[in-house]
This record gives C-alpha cells, sequence and structure tokens, in this order.
C-alpha cells in the first residue's frame, strides 16, 4: 500500500475529495480519510479498491526499489 502522502497526492493530482475517490473506489470516505492520516490500518481488500480505483483513473504507484522511494505517474492514455 502506497504511504499515506503518496495517496493525498495522487489524490491531489486527480482533484477528488476523500468523498469522490471514496465513491469511485467503494471504499468509505471516513476510511479514505484515516489512511491518509495513517489513523487506520489497511485490509487488503481495501487497499486493492484504492489502487485499483487510481489505476482506473489513470495514477500509476511504483513500490520503492534500488534505492528509490515509493512514486506516481499520471498516465495519459487513461484505460
Amino acid at each position: 500500500m502506497p504511504p499515506p502522502p503518496l495517496l493525498r497526492a495522487a489524490r491531489a493530482i486527480l482533484g477528488l475529495t476523500q468523498i469522490q475517490l471514496g465513491e469511485k473506489s467503494g471504499v468509505a470516505h471516513t476510511t479514505v480519510r484515516r489512511l491518509e492520516q495513517s489513523v487506520a490500518d489497511v485490509k487488503p481488500e481495501t487497499a486493492y479498491k484504492l489502487v485499483l480505483a487510481f489505476s482506473e483513473l489513470g495514477i500509476e504507484f511504483a513500490r520503492p526499489a534500488a534505492g528509490v522511494g515509493w512514486r506516481l505517474s499520471l498516465r495519459t492514455d487513461k484505460r
């Protein structure tokens, strides 16, 4: 699961509110808020729903590798 600051950044890039992201991902907006604030533990199903929603909206996350931290990118060819 991407870290909270990256989740907030991805949502901001897309111009979505927590409520809108919740609706698009099927995750309660209160859960989105708690995840962004690092208050909640993430169930695998919840992480999958969020990452899938971001992917469908054109955001891709890259896990840390070779000394480089988490990254995100915005696809211009949305699926």
